[in-house]
């Protein structure tokens, strides 16, 4: 058998999928802006369909049209009338917003998701949260959902290990709304990188933000407010 072979060019295009840590980030922050942000080409996924559905159930208003999602904003005041927030198998939605809880000017809200998640600790996050002034129930086990969550969030000092870097985002992404300053202690951190992931997005809204260069210490003044935004979603 004799084969021929001939050069050839390939063309064309494709778009890159976005990454679902942009878009869980994207969402939950639109849902802590003021006015109605546009997170445009969103990865559309289980997980980030459980940011979703925690935007909405923290009070935000959600709009799903093709290629965009629209999200109207709780100026950084969620109220709770204890309801659920069904994070579903999503454990970064979970802790992301589980301080965002924690913001309620009034009421409570109640964290659950399916079985797995029911066997996820959020332990480390939940003691810090309580040192910033946040009322925690847990009606699981060991730190693990059905939680209930109270505000406000009245910012402090606390100290927290994060085996995932997702606790420390959590608290980043709601101590500038506290009613006061806040510091952070990280004596332990792994996933660094997503850390830098989230204080891009801090940066990019203007949030104003101070930490050593190892990550060990942050300093958040409260009071912070961020303002609606239209961003496309990039890739990991």
């Amino acid at each position: 058998m004799r084969l021929t072979t001939r050069k050839s060019e390939l063309s064309g295009s494709l778009r890159i999928p976005a990454s679902k840590s942009h878009t869980v980030r994207a969402v939950l922050l639109a849902a802590l802006a003021e006015g109605q942000s546009r997170v445009r080409r969103p990865l559309d996924s289980a997980d980030t369909r459980s940011a979703l559905a925690a935007a909405k159930g923290l009070g935000a208003g959600v709009s799903v049209e093709q290629d965009e999602w629209l999200i109207q904003g709780t100026g950084g005041c969620p109220i709770g009338h204890g309801q659920t927030v069904d994070v579903g198998n999503s454990g970064t939605t979970l802790y992301l917003a589980l301080s965002m809880g924690a913001l309620a000017g009034e009421g409570e809200f109640r964290f659950d998701g399916d079985e797995q998640i029911r066997r996820r600790s959020a332990a480390n996050l939940l003691a810090s949260l309580t040192d910033l002034g946040a009322e925690i129930e847990v009606l699981g086990q060991a730190g693990c959902c059905p939680i209930l969550v109270r505000g406000p969030l009245r910012g402090g000092e606390t100290r927290i290990e994060c085996p995932t870097s997702q606790y420390l985002t959590s608290l980043l992404l709601s101590t500038p709304f506290a009613e006061r300053d806040s510091c952070i202690e990280v004596p332990l951190l792994h996933e660094q990188p997503y850390v830098h992931m989230t204080l891009a997005w801090l940066k990019y809204l203007g949030v104003e933000v101070e930490h050593t260069q190892d990550l060990s210490r942050f300093e958040v003044p409260g009071g912070q407010r961020i303002a609606a935004f239209d961003r496309d979603m990039p890739g990991d």
